[in-house]
Formats: structure tokens, sequence, C-alpha cells
């Protein structure tokens, strides 16, 4: 690929993101310069392969698509494209994309990566709400991101998701199916190999504490305020066994903690892999809908590249993936079976026997179809991939 050309990604979300920075580090491999407009920083260790770094704070009215601060704020993107001067922008999930969709020049390509499903994580997010208000709020975000997300499509040169059915869903929809492709949100086995290869500081709790460990990550809020998410049952079975706890790498939250729930707070990516390493088992508590149905939820691939035993629930493109190794609950499932489960969790599949079966699961194999779509995007035909 040319090394000459500039590939500028745009989010909303805060750096590091797993996702992007796996997108943007493949890219830089084949030689391009990378940029990044973020909103900000998290408590973590910054990449350092992009060319450069800008912080744009978007707030409430951005993330909401309020036109009047949208037109402002594409004004401030403008200034920084044109200074960029990039060859493509990567336009990161729909606040994103829509920011960026008015000011890209003809000669400019756009991607458009989907991590999210907009229309639908905002339809899910307005059935789930309780609050009238509320839920008025969000059905114009509703309503505003099933439109938005027509425009960004059509005007995309390139549409990524996180799944095949994806593909599928918006080629029924009119969108041209040679221009979209899934890339899936698998590891990058060189990281798990470095959690499994070094022995990270862990918090003492790990030492200190002799109970079996299941582990469970909020990255955003509190596990109770989780619309994607629902360990109730679960964390009610783990308070009446003595030798089970369940860890939480996140915000401290009352009403599990009142169960036993041990709160640790967020820990930087290596140290929270080899803490998942050390636990006996992940859980990944969806709740079922078509969106979960149809996601590629990283940390669940992690832990089974790590050799952990993982009781999730029944999420279809997972099922396809790893049939029985896993231990396939739902967020209803009865507290005494998930007690009898805990009770008698050797004689579930091993986390070896699961990590055979991820070995395939890893970005390395993934990425191969990202450099094959950048290829036809810039240059029309399929070049040589490099390694």
């Amino acid at each position: 690929m040319n090394a000459t050309k500039k590939i500028l990604f745009v989010t909303h979300s805060l750096t590091p993101d797993k996702r992007i920075d796996q997108v943007a580090q493949t890219l830089k491999k084949q030689g391009f310069e990378i940029y990044l407009i973020c909103r900000g920083q998290k408590k973590d260790t910054i990449p350092d392969f992009y060319n450069e770094i800008i912080y744009v704070k978007l707030n409430k009215k951005h993330l909401a698509y309020l036109p009047g601060a949208v037109s402002k704020m594409r004004k401030k993107f403008k200034e920084l494209i044109t200074r960029i001067a990039p060859d493509v922008i990567h336009a990161n999930d729909l606040p994103a994309a829509n920011i960026v969709r008015k000011i890209i020049s003809p000669n400019v390509k756009f991607v458009y990566d989907d991590h999210e499903v907009w229309e639908i994580y905002y339809k899910l997010y307005t059935k789930r709400t309780k609050n009238l208000l509320k839920k008025i709020q969000r059905k114009y975000l509703c309503i505003a991101a099933k439109m938005l997300t027509r425009k960004v499509m059509t005007k995309a040169d390139l549409i990524i998701f996180v799944n095949d059915y994806w593909v599928k869903y918006y080629s029924k929809k009119g969108i041209e199916a040679d221009k979209m492709i899934s890339l899936e949100n698998f590891p990058l086995k060189r990281e798990i190999d470095k959690v499994l290869s070094n022995n990270f500081k862990l918090d003492p709790f790990f030492t200190d504490d002799s109970r079996k460990k299941i582990v469970t990550a909020s990255k955003f809020s509190k596990i109770s305020a989780s619309i994607l998410r629902n360990i109730d049952n679960i964390a009610q079975a783990v308070s009446e066994l003595d030798n089970w706890v369940i860890v939480n790498f996140g915000q401290s939250d009352e009403k599990f903690e009142k169960l036993g729930v041990v709160s640790l707070g967020y820990k930087p990516r290596y140290e929270f892999l080899a803490s998942c390493k050390k636990c006996d088992v992940v859980l990944n508590p969806l709740l079922i809908d078509e969106l979960m149905d149809y996601c590629s939820p990283n940390r669940f691939f992690e832990a089974a590249l790590l050799g952990v035993r993982i009781i999730s629930s029944k999420v279809k493109t997972l099922v396809d993936k790893f049939d029985d190794l896993i231990i396939w609950i739902n967020p209803e499932t009865p507290k005494e079976e998930i007690k009898s489960i805990l009770k008698n969790i050797d004689k579930y599949p091993s986390g070896e026997k699961i990590q055979k079966t991820a070995s395939k699961f890893i970005w390395e194999n993934e990425e191969k179809k990202l450099i094959v779509a950048y290829e036809k995007l810039l240059y029309g035909t399929k070049g040589n991939l490099q390694e």
C-alpha cells in the first residue's frame, strides 16, 4: 500500500478504544499515516502508533444529534480535516459519522465502522426505559438514529459491522452488499500470549481471598444500570455459596455489594486480563435480543483465549462458534440451577478445551479482510497482503 496516504479516525469515545486501536494498528502496519480525533483519554496507556491524537470534547447535544450543536462542531472538525488532509476518514459509530458526513470532500473516501448498530440499540434502549420523560427522549434518538444511519450508509464508500448478520440485514434494506464487510471483535493473539507468559502485579485480593472467583466488568456504568446485561440471579446464587465470590472490575455498585460482590474498580488492560486468567469463571450475562444475538463481545473471546471457563447467555453467534463448550444460561435462569452449576463446575468442559477452539478466533486472522477491503477502496483491486 502507498506509504504517503493518510487515514483519519474519528470517534465520540475515549482513547484507548480496543476496537479502534486494532483496526488503526493493522492499517499502520500497511504503511499509512494514522490520525485520531476523539473525546478524551482513559486512565490507561495511550497507543503510540498514531501520528497524532487530537482531543475534541463532544457533549450530550452532539450525542443527541441536535442539528445546531452538530453544525457548530462540524466547523471545528472541518478545520482539523483541512489541516490533516486525509485520504480516508474512518468514522467509528454514528455520533462521529453524523458530524463528518457533510464535510467530507469528494476526493476523500468515507468509511463507516458501526460498532453498535445504533438504530437497533436505541430501539431496545427505548423499550427498556421505564421513566416516561426519558422514554420520549430516547424515542427521539431512535427516530434520529434510523434516519441518520441511512444517510451515513448511503454516503459511505465502505461500511464495517461486527457480524455478518448485519451485512445481510442492511442488504435487505437497500444498502449495497459489495460495500459492506464484517470484522469481529476478536483479540490480538500476541496480547493474550503476553498475559499468559508474564506475571503481572494483581490486586492483593487475589492472594488474600481463597474463594473461587467469577469476574464481571462494567465499562461505563454500574452493573445495575446496564441495559445490556443482568446478573441479578447469578449474584443471588453466589451470595448463598460460601466458597464463591463475584469480582467486579468497574464502578462500585451498592446493590450488588450488599450481596457480597467485590468491586475492584477500573484496571489497566493487561492487569485486567491477567486478573481474568486468575479467576475460575468469566461472566457474559447478556440480555438476549436481536442486537445481542448478533454481537461480537471482545471480553468473551479474550476469556476463551485465556483458557477460562465462561458462563454466558445463549447468544446465537457464540453458540454457533463454541457449541457445548460454554456454560449457557440466561438472566432468568433460577438461582438454584446456577448454584448447582457452580457446585459442579469441574464437570464442565475445561478452560484448555475452550482455549483450543478459541485459537482460530483471533484478530490476526480477521484483519486480512480489513486489508483487502482497504485495497479495494483505494485502488479498486485486491493487492498483495502484507503480513
